[in-house]
């Protein structure tokens, strides 16, 4: 679980964690605790809260793939070298799910630009 995505969707619909844990029918107490990484979370909280927020429960659940992409996203240098790098990274450490993501993400940017699935 994402915790810290749970904080900013909760933020954004204007809910309190009061009002986040009345609306999934949890205490106010775990929902901080969540929030703080303190507490585990079971997949019934999981949709419980993802109900609260109107979202699909897979929303709160951040994988390998995107930590990667907003650490590579959001950092001030995009050199080439930094590129390289993270590629070798996600070849190195990637499951076949995760690497597969990628490829196909990857290959849908290249088949938009030529017109046709070259690979």
């Amino acid at each position: 679980m994402d915790s810290s995505k749970m904080k900013t969707l909760r933020i954004n619909k204007g809910f309190s964690q009061e009002i986040l844990a009345l609306k999934a029918n949890l205490s106010t107490n775990f929902i901080g605790n969540i929030e703080r990484g303190k507490d585990n979370i079971t997949l019934e909280s999981l949709a419980q809260i993802a109900s609260a927020l109107e979202v699909e429960p897979v929303t709160l659940i951040k994988s390998k793939l995107e930590t990667t992409a907003h650490d590579f996203l959001w950092k001030d240098s995009n050199d080439r070298d930094r590129m390289y790098q993270q590629l070798q990274y996600m070849l190195e450490t990637f499951d076949l799910a995760e690497f597969t993501t990628v490829y196909l993400n990857v290959k849908l940017v290249f088949d938009s630009k030529s017109g046709s699935c070259r690979w």
